[in-house]
């Protein structure tokens, strides 16, 4: 077999694998609004029944602005003191609200605080002594991460759900 044969081969075969990989994907492009009844600086999911905080910790809510300010980055044990009657939600609620599309996301509209540049918030839920997952809300992507480490946080009021379909 030639050097030409072998290099057009792989340029073939590797260029195949990225379109299958995509049509495995959602042709759904994310979470639609209408799953989400928005009243100011919360939202409320329609399917999982929890309420949710439009921004993360240290963003406020402006009307017709959106989210303002940088999301704060605390330790785990901070964030669970945050709240009062709200409260760190579980990975997989965090899961509920980014999308099945292949680029994962949450809805931007429903959430618009969310950046390339601080998208890991804390879950409630601990995977080993000392460390606890962590959600990217632009990739969907999941990160055991030591509770002494520095995240966002997003906080949800309701009956903790499990994990469930999108």
């Amino acid at each position: 077999m030639s050097l030409r044969t072998l290099l057009l081969g792989s340029v073939l075969l590797c260029g195949a694998a990225p379109a299958a990989v995509y049509a495995q994907c959602s042709a759904e492009p994310g979470i639609p609004l209408s799953r989400y009844e928005i009243s100011g600086p919360q939202v409320t999911d329609t399917q999982t029944k929890l309420t949710w905080q439009r921004c993360a910790v240290g963003q406020k809510w402006h009307e017709g602005a959106g989210c303002a300010g940088t999301p704060r980055q605390i330790s785990w044990k901070d964030a669970r003191k945050l709240g009062g009657a709200w409260r760190l939600p579980s990975k997989d609620e965090l899961q509920t609200l980014v999308s099945d599309a292949c680029l994962k996301t949450v809805n931007k509209e429903a959430f618009p605080g969310f950046s390339l540049q601080h998208p890991e918030v804390w879950s409630g839920t601990e995977t080993a002594p000392g460390q606890t997952w962590i959600v990217n809300m632009t990739s969907g992507a999941e990160f055991n991460a030591l509770q002494t480490s520095e995240n966002g946080a997003l906080l949800v009021q309701g009956q903790h759900v499990a994990a469930q379909s999108r």
